[in-house]
């Protein structure tokens, strides 16, 4: 049996089976809320920390920075609020039922299960609030615990039609407020129960999910072996066909996303490092190092097209595909090309971004290139551009090298496969209609 019959037949089955798994479904679906407010969020913290220092110096001494800061820890600091609504609205809409009751229940189970004794020196009772590290990074697995619980109890009540009945005259919204009356009660009830009895062992649930589960979780997220299972597993599955990004980035996203928060909090500080906390891999990586110009690093085959190419068909993809990878969109090559199931292509779509990927990594481990401070450029943002405005100077210049490699490392490659897409041209413009028919047909 071929390589590729083997992955096709025994891999990618239980791959598909895993993406589409309803919790897995539901945490892809639920995290891409918190892209947004997370862009935005970086935004403001990019003003507020101008690496032109006349700009940063402007807004400091006008007082528009604290409102900067503001609007930074209004967005990026709720991620596990936003990631405990998000995840169960996401399942339940998948599952066919009304999602915001879903969300809403998971929320009121999320803040329930808190601590809302706040320690302050000097007062032997502390105060009542709720602790803000808890509503951000540090309460994100939490947050998709919970989520997925609650989520998969809403519809289990709903899908058994348990649920209290309201006469055909009453309008929907009443009726659907109702549908999820017992479904929030049980979850409240559960919820109360489980807070009641850590509680009281002076714990809680989330303190015991972030020591035992999240924070074992973000320290593997930093290893080396990560920053080579994430691009390899990427780019692997797409040559397949399958959207690799989406697919990992379901399951890695919340932690490098808890990752890049963390990143940010520190920063504020002024105390972004290693030996702080600080964390190497996020979600900001992955765009910045490993698929710039969309995913495999493809601008080495885009520039070969645009300028040695002598296949006409790969002359007129380059052009087309000229636009799109500007802006980090590489589906016209990746499936153009191909470079889907294409043996000759396979070795530097997955090489050449696993090099970027961990040559970034240690570039960091070593202090060369800075850490992620919580600035997250949009990921359609033109490479070197997106550099600088997520990681200053040396994060552009990088980004430039890396395209340099691009096109050193796919010229044998593309130029093969140009080669063999030029030679069939030409055999088929020596074919008469009938001979090309047939060529065709087999």
């Amino acid at each position: 049996m071929a390589f590729s019959d083997t992955i096709e037949n025994k891999v990618l089955p239980p791959v598909m089976k895993f993406i589409e798994f309803r919790p897995v479904q539901a945490i892809k679906d639920g995290m891409l809320f918190i892209m947004p407010i997370s862009i935005v969020g970086s935004m403001f913290l990019l003003l507020a920390e101008f690496p032109y220092e006349p700009i940063k110096n402007f807004f400091t001494n006008i007082g528009w920075a604290p409102a900067m800061y503001q609007a930074n820890n209004a967005t990026m600091g709720i991620m596990a609020l936003v990631a405990t609504i998000a995840i169960p609205y996401s399942f339940a809409k998948n599952s066919g039922h009304e999602p915001l009751s879903a969300g809403i229940t998971s929320l009121v189970a999320y803040i329930l299960l808190l601590n809302w004794n706040i320690p302050v020196e000097g007062i032997d009772e502390g105060v009542t609030g709720i602790p803000t590290e808890w509503i951000g990074s540090q309460g994100v697995v939490a947050a998709m615990l919970i989520g997925i619980f609650v989520a998969y109890l809403y519809t289990w009540f709903l899908d058994r039609d348990i649920r209290i009945k309201m006469p055909e005259s009453v309008p929907s919204g009443v009726a659907n407020s109702f549908n999820a009356l017992i479904p929030i009660a049980v979850v409240t009830l559960i919820s109360a129960i489980v807070y009641g009895v850590l509680n009281s062992m002076g714990t809680s649930f989330l303190n015991i999910i972030y020591t035992t589960l999240q924070v074992p979780l973000q320290g593997l997220s930093g290893s080396l072996g990560m920053a080579i299972i994430v691009p390899f597993a990427i780019h692997f599955l797409w040559w397949f066909g399958i959207h690799g990004a989406t697919t990992v980035g379901g399951i890695v996203e919340p932690i490098f996303r808890a990752n890049l928060a963390q990143n940010n909090e520190l920063f504020k500080a002024g105390e972004l490092s290693l030996d702080n906390g600080g964390h190497i891999l996020t979600n900001v990586n992955q765009a910045m190092f490993m698929t710039l110009t969309g995913s495999g690093m493809t601008f080495g085959i885009l520039i070969y097209m645009l300028f040695w190419a002598k296949s006409e068909q790969y002359k007129a993809l380059g052009k087309l595909a000229l636009g799109p990878a500007i802006f980090n969109i590489n589906e016209p090559i990746i499936f153009g090309t191909p470079i889907v199931m294409n043996p000759l292509l396979f070795i530097p779509f997955v090489i050449l971004p696993m090099f970027g990927y961990i040559s970034s990594y240690f570039l960091m481990r070593v202090g060369i290139l800075p850490l992620a401070n919580g600035v997250e450029a949009p990921w359609t943002t033109p490479p070197i551009l997106a550099g600088f405005i997520s990681g200053g100077w040396q994060w552009a210049l990088y980004q430039a090298i890396l395209l340099v490699i691009s096109i050193i490392g796919y010229f044998p490659f593309i130029r093969a496969a140009d080669r063999q897409a030029y030679a069939q041209e030409q055999t088929a413009d020596e074919l008469t209609p009938e001979q090309l028919a047939e060529e065709i047909v087999e």
